[in-house]
């Protein structure tokens, strides 16, 4: 399976290779309690901040395995909600 392609999409999984990280990118940002400076909670949202960025062309007629929409949208705004929830609980006491 195709997992990065350097030229279309440097730095970037294929959008099923993402869904198929995306545990190993979740996992430890709930595990540890977050830290406002947490390395793992900032790597992880830059992952994902830079696949949200995937943008798609219609000119291409063949399947795009960097296609947005296949992206796991709902489990990753899911997974920002808590950490949101998580790091105001910290920041308020």
């Amino acid at each position: 399976m195709l997992l990065f392609a350097a030229s279309a999409n440097p730095g970037r999984l294929s959008a099923p290779a993402f869904c198929y990280c995306f545990p190993l990118i979740k996992s430890p940002m709930l595990v540890s309690p977050v830290k406002p400076n947490d390395v793992l909670v900032t790597k992880g949202l830059q992952i994902m901040s830079e696949h949200a960025q995937m943008r798609v062309t219609d000119s291409d007629p063949k399947p795009n395995l960097f296609h947005p929409g296949l992206l796991p949208h709902r489990q990753m705004f899911e997974l920002i909600i808590q950490i949101i929830g998580m790091t105001t609980n910290i920041l308020s006491r």
